[in-house]
């Protein structure tokens, strides 16, 4: 087919009417239709998979997932498969340009001395295991694959946690539920003498992602792209459409699922299998909880510590100093 792709979504899945906006900005050629489009979005509220595997038995040629919710994707997964329908989750943050612009920053740092910072700041009331699976897509997609997730506190106020990617970096996991300043993420990998800051706002809005990288020379900002999240994840789901590619994105949901405890137990840890990459890896859980004196776990408790001055609106960032290094044998 070479001509306009069709569109289509159920008044249900945009009732906010976000969809339809975000369709109406893209420079494509996209028409809509009533049902069974080529394009289908879904709203990822609870019961997204069935739905989206409904539309893929009518006959869509690609899926786009509007912030999923917390799901089972394995048969979603195997229909996609069959069929070679790709399927898109526009998480919160993964498809905002500056997280692509970022990545190759990010990979420089990207090792076992690194430590990475990730923090959400998020609207009172969210489903925060929807904002951790978020947060763990965005740490995929700017930097890499979590294979171990352990949870320090988790409560109507946010969560921290720590993490260790499959590079060996650790990563300590903070959410703040506030009413008090906007909602927006930051990621920053700490070296030992440089840095890389990636900022974003919430999707909705029309202010860039932000990235910073910084060095004994002094820091740069590199160049900001104005495009949401959302709009550039409809043109990643046309591209693959026109060109018969595939998403990947269910895979890494799986994963970034199965790592993600029952959060509500206390604290708690999960890892993947070595081959993080393999579609039937499977998780374990640890025999402790992550222990507080592990140096990713010491960062998330020094975040932890400073939310008594956060209740009003005061919020500093978690400063990370590296342990001592023992002697050499």
């Amino acid at each position: 087919m070479t001509g306009p792709l069709t569109v289509s979504w159920s008044p249900a899945d945009d009732t906010a009417g976000e969809i339809a906006h975000v369709v109406a900005s893209l420079p494509l050629s996209l028409h809509r239709v009533p049902d069974a489009g080529d394009l289908v979005a879904v709203a990822g509220r609870p019961g997204w998979t069935e739905h989206a595997e409904r539309a893929v038995g009518s006959g869509a040629r690609g899926l786009l997932v509007v912030d999923p919710a917390p799901a089972d994707v394995s048969s979603l997964r195997r229909r996609a498969d069959a069929t070679g329908v790709p399927v898109v989750l526009d998480s919160t943050w993964t498809y905002n340009p500056a997280v692509a612009l970022a990545a190759p920053a990010f990979a420089t740092h990207d090792d076992a001395d690194s430590l990475l910072e990730a923090r959400v700041d998020v609207p009172v009331g969210v489903d925060l295991a929807q904002v951790l699976l978020g947060q763990l897509a965005l740490v995929r997609a700017a930097v890499g694959p979590a294979v171990e997730l352990g949870v320090v506190r988790w409560n109507d106020h946010g969560y921290d946690g720590t993490a260790r990617l499959v590079s060996g970096a650790h990563a300590a996991l903070t959410a703040i539920t506030t009413r008090s300043i906007r909602p927006g993420t930051r990621l920053r990998i700490l070296g030992r003498t440089t840095a890389v800051v990636l900022a974003l706002p919430w999707p909705t809005t029309a202010a860039p992602g932000e990235v910073v990288v910084s060095g004994p020379a002094g820091a740069t900002r590199l160049p900001t792209r104005y495009e949401t999240s959302h709009r550039a994840a409809w043109r990643h789901l046309h591209d693959l459409v026109r060109t018969g590619g595939r998403s990947t994105d269910l895979a890494g949901f799986a994963e970034d699922s199965r790592l993600v405890p029952r959060l509500r137990d206390g604290p708690t840890t999960r890892t993947l299998n070595s081959d993080t990459r393999t579609p039937n890896s499977e998780h374990r859980r640890s025999s402790r909880p992550l222990s507080m004196g592990e140096r990713p776990a010491r960062a998330a408790a020094a975040t932890s510590g400073s939310r008594r001055s956060r209740h009003r609106g005061e919020h500093r960032e978690p400063t990370y100093r590296p342990p001592p290094r023992p002697p050499s044998s």
